[in-house]
């Protein structure tokens, strides 16, 4: 059991940094150069001498634009043409179910999430887990005894979350 005070409060996607950045970068992908992602990672470069993204690390504006190329725009394309195509990569977002019986964005993922939030995919791919605490489930559609009740509990927060 977790405890109900250790859950910070919820926090709207739209306004965490990396969705903006992301955001951001599919709207303005006609001049990427002028994004915020690639702003900050031009900073970073400026700065440090090298710019980094997960375990990629660039040392010239050639490899930031090389980054874009392969990594960025062929991640935004896939994703509006044909979804979420797990052969594409196994880094499947992350989601708990709250005790509130709502969905919350955990680890891993984050670009593919952040993508279908703002190309409006309905579907796609997560790993899942509900979150029982100490304070009890809120909301019964999370309450199960068994696997047939936690099956039905998980439809539900999927129709209440299309």
């Amino acid at each position: 059991m977790i405890p109900a005070s250790c859950y910070r409060s919820r926090t709207p996607v739209e306004s965490i940094g990396k969705f903006k950045k992301v955001e951001n970068f599919i709207r303005n992908r006609n001049d990427v150069s002028s994004t915020i992602w690639y702003k900050e990672l031009l900073d970073e470069l400026e700065r440090r001498g090298v710019a980094g993204h997960k375990k990629r690390r660039m040392g010239t504006v050639d490899e930031i634009d090389k980054f874009f190329q392969s990594y960025v725009f062929d991640l935004v394309d896939s994703m509006s043409q044909s979804g979420y195509c797990l052969e594409k990569g196994a880094d499947i977002g992350t989601v708990l179910i709250n005790r509130d019986g709502k969905l919350d964005k955990a680890g891993s993922g984050d670009h593919r999430f952040y993508v279908a939030r703002v190309l409006g995919l309905q579907r796609f791919p997560v790993c899942w887990s509900v979150c029982i605490t100490t304070g009890g489930v809120r909301k019964a559609s999370c309450a199960a005894s068994n696997w047939d009740d936690l099956a039905r509990a998980l439809a539900k927060v999927e129709q209440e979350h299309r």
